[in-house]
């Protein structure tokens, strides 16, 4: 297999959508009273157009950034057959070629896992040799997925060596969303690693599709071998829905973390306030931590991108965000706002 190189380009997570309803909620001790404003005038709905024309543009760069060339494409979506790959349930699950929900090529990877360890695999005739990549900090293993629906924590977990012996699929399955991924890869010799990701630790692209990203140094874990010949790659989730692989793929990235806690807010006490962040991550999973008031020293007391706080008490604060690869593997971004509360 021939490595390409790609070149350097940013990307931005891509914050949740702001819903069309513009409210505020009051915070009492046994209710949340909920204020609606009032209809917005034509000149404000035409601002709002205009904004989203904007989204739609970010919206091409954001899947622009899936069809960046990859540094080595391990399935393409043309090479399921006996000269090349064989797919395989892997336990219970269910794994075969399919022709829904292709990303680059003609055929995808349809897979029904059955709980973290049963799914489907990838057997290679000619072994895959990652020697270059498992070495590399900067490399990434990249999953383009399409699951029915999304959700989980942000969590990772990785082990370093195993013993040798919303519905965006078009398809309508039914099952246990998936929220976590687990992957393992058994190299020529009999040993293997694996790692495990909460899939909401990633973006979901416009049409639906998502690149999960597993580090490669987070994969190799204490495996030390001679050569990394990949044999058979397994990939299960902790789910029964269905879901697809239209790519997998090698990358490099050396985006670091930056983070943007967003505009300054000010309220009323005990209303409660939007904080929406966002950040540039490039392909690392990673996860929001917020902190409300920083005089009592940095604390996580929310997360995720988009989360909700009320102060009981007037005055000025400042919350912190920051941004964590989950992996560990690059430096945490912090971005502050500052908060003015009114009586």
């Amino acid at each position: 297999m021939q490595a390409a190189i790609r070149p350097a380009k940013e990307k931005w997570h891509r914050p949740p959508e702001k819903p069309t309803a513009v409210t505020r909620r009051r915070c009492t001790s046994d209710k949340m009273e909920k204020l609606s404003l009032r209809r917005a005038p034509p000149r404000i709905l035409a601002l709002v157009g205009m904004a989203l024309i904007g989204l739609t543009a970010g919206a091409g760069a954001f899947a622009q950034d899936l069809f960046i060339e990859p540094d080595l494409v391990i399935y393409g979506g043309n090479a399921a057959g006996p000269s090349n790959v064989t797919l395989g349930n892997w336990g219970g699950g269910i794994c075969r070629e399919s022709t829904k929900n292709t990303f680059g090529g003609g055929k995808s990877i349809e897979i029904t896992p059955k709980g973290l360890y049963q799914g489907g695999r990838l057997d290679f005739a000619v072994p895959v040799d990652l020697m270059k990549w498992l070495g590399d900090p900067d490399a990434y293993l990249q999953l383009v997925t399409k699951f029915r629906e999304t959700q989980g924590t942000y969590e990772a977990w990785t082990v370093g060596i195993m013993p040798s012996t919303w519905d965006t699929s078009g398809t309508g399955a039914t099952g246990k969303p998936v929220k976590r991924m687990h992957v393992i890869l058994s190299f020529s010799g009999g040993q293997a690693t694996e790692c495990q990701v909460d899939v909401n630790a990633f973006k979901l692209s416009p049409d639906g599709w998502m690149t999960v990203s597993l580090p490669l140094t987070a994969l190799k874990g204490k495996l030390n071998l001679p050569a990394y010949k990949l044999t058979r790659l397994v990939i299960t989730g902790d789910g029964s829905e269905t879901f697809y692989i239209g790519e997998i793929r090698v990358m490099r990235d050396k985006t670091p973390l930056q983070a943007d806690a967003g505009e300054e807010k000010e309220a009323g006490k005990n209303y409660t306030i939007v904080f929406h962040g966002s950040a540039k991550t490039g392909d690392s999973a990673v996860k929001y931590s917020w902190d409300f008031d920083n005089q009592n020293g940095i604390q996580e007391e929310a997360v995720g991108e988009l989360v909700y706080h009320c102060y009981p008490k007037a005055g000025d604060f400042i919350a912190t965000l920051t941004v964590y690869d989950i992996f560990g593997l690059k430096k945490p971004a912090t971005s502050t706002v500052k908060v003015r509360v009114n009586e």
